[in-house]
């Protein structure tokens, strides 16, 4: 349930912002249980959910060129260090679905298969509906199983992790930006997503209280009060 701090951190205001939401997250991670560890540490593993966005600020001959880029130096790089068990890194790209280019995806797919990689899904929409969720998903889906990436069930369902673009998740934005869909997140489990990873959100109102921790969120738009 969690991307790196540095998303934030590298915008040259990203410390501060990070201070000025405390309230946010800090009471909840202070008060997390601090279990003793009853063996040596031996195993320390870092994740990368990145934002992958090659149109983003970007024309297409703009996001092939950063494509070429990866494709020069990522391989390259990844194969200058080994875990313990002698693997490489391996990246995973959450590209947006609602942005889908044969050609880009075409990249990208060579990128993966050069460095062993992964592509997960992130998206961005707004004043959506479960409907037009469900749609995006299921294209989105699609295309990017044409290219070889997304596991599946042993039912063939794909399953895929997910990242929320504007951080928005489950419509939680306060002023109603950036999603729409109040039942997103059982929407997402019917459709396949095995895990979502939008947070950390801070400085963003849409940051969870619940830090450092592997949950279920439960979906209060199906809970009767």
């Amino acid at each position: 349930m969690a991307e790196s701090w540095t998303t934030h951190l590298g915008h040259p205001d990203g410390l501060n912002s990070m201070f000025r939401a405390l309230d946010r997250w800090l009471v909840s991670w202070l008060t997390s249980p601090r279990r003793p560890c009853s063996v040596p540490i031996r195993h320390v593993v870092f994740t990368v959910c990145d934002h992958f966005e090659p149109l983003h600020h970007s024309d297409l001959k703009g996001a092939l060129k950063r494509m070429a880029n990866w494709r020069l130096k990522w391989p390259a790089l990844a194969r200058t260090t080994r875990d313990s068990g002698g693997e490489p890194p391996r990246h995973t790209f959450f590209y947006p679905i609602e942005q889908y280019r044969q050609d880009i995806l075409a990249e990208l797919a060579g990128l993966c298969a050069e460095s062993r990689s992964e592509v997960e899904i992130h998206l961005h929409h707004h004043d959506d509906t479960p409907q037009g969720l469900r749609a995006t998903l299921r294209q989105g889906v699609s295309d990017l199983r044409s290219h070889g990436f997304l596991g599946a069930d042993s039912s063939g369902l794909a399953r895929f992790g997910f990242i929320h673009g504007n951080w928005a998740l489950d419509h939680s934005d306060p002023r109603g930006h950036n999603c729409g869909v109040a039942d997103e997140l059982g929407i997402l489990r019917s459709e396949g997503c095995f895990g979502d990873f939008t947070m950390p959100s801070a400085p963003h109102p849409t940051q969870a209280r619940m830090v450092n921790r592997l949950y279920y969120a439960p979906d209060l738009s199906l809970i009767h009060i």
